[in-house]
């Protein structure tokens, strides 16, 4: 398997400054690879009870909106 664009992808993503680069990479990245979606996700811990999310994709609304609802983050393999 040639892993050259996840190289490359690890490689942008450490000098991404803004939330905008990040959106151009991975879109870049899905374009190379083939993948239709991608959504890269950061939780931060401001609270115990009510993590904030932080969210950039392009996956549709309705869909996230429905997998975060639901909680499926804690039952995904990719995940685990």
């Amino acid at each position: 398997m040639d892993y050259s664009h996840l190289r490359a992808f690890r490689a942008a993503l450490s000098k991404a400054p803004h939330l905008t680069d990040l959106k151009s990479i991975c879109r870049d990245f899905c374009s190379a690879t083939g993948m239709p979606h991608y959504m890269f996700a950061v939780c931060e811990a401001v609270s115990l009870t009510a993590p904030r999310l932080i969210t950039v994709t392009n996956f549709p609304t309705e869909w996230v909106d429905h997998y975060l609802q639901r909680r499926a983050s804690s039952v995904d393999p990719i995940l685990q």
